[in-house]
């Protein structure tokens, strides 16, 4: 389904379909999108529904690749690096018996998944320090997620 807003188009996929390729999307996408210019790709709390056996970076590049250069991907991913382990790890393990387990993953896993991309400053970060606007009073090590914008080059 696509929504037509004044100022943006949002494409919602549901039920989520992390293999969702822009030729298998609704024809009505490309009278909207001009995938020959840059795009703005949002996946924010997603990443981490998508378990090793899904190929998560292959699902970034399968996205970016069907995008112009200059194309930004913003994106966020649970973690369980830092000092809130074991309490990340615990809610982890609530979600492995639902219908939308996650997979945590390192910074340097989620670093991974931008190879080939233009990692933008600030790069992998403590999602409250993606480009905030105002100094951050919290622990950078009391982390459940990580941020970063991903450009094509």
């Amino acid at each position: 389904m696509v929504l037509r807003r004044p100022h943006h188009t949002q494409l919602v996929n549901t039920p989520p379909n992390p293999h969702t390729e822009f030729e298998t999307l609704p024809p009505d996408l490309h009278r909207v999108l001009d995938l020959t210019r840059p795009v703005g790709i949002i996946a924010a709390s997603v990443l981490h529904y998508l378990p090793d056996t899904d190929h998560p970076a292959a699902v970034i590049h399968t996205l970016m690749d069907a995008v112009a250069p200059g194309s930004a991907l913003v994106f966020s991913h649970a973690t369980a690096d830092g000092s809130q382990y074991d309490q990340a790890m615990q809610a982890a393990e609530v979600y492995q018996s639902t219908q939308t387990p996650i997979t945590l993953r390192t910074r340097a896993q989620i670093e991974a998944f931008c190879d080939g991309l233009h990692l933008a400053e600030p790069g992998v970060v403590a999602q409250p320090w993606l480009h905030a606007d105002q100094p951050i009073d919290a622990d950078s090590a009391a982390n459940w997620n990580y941020a970063a914008t991903a450009v094509k080059p």
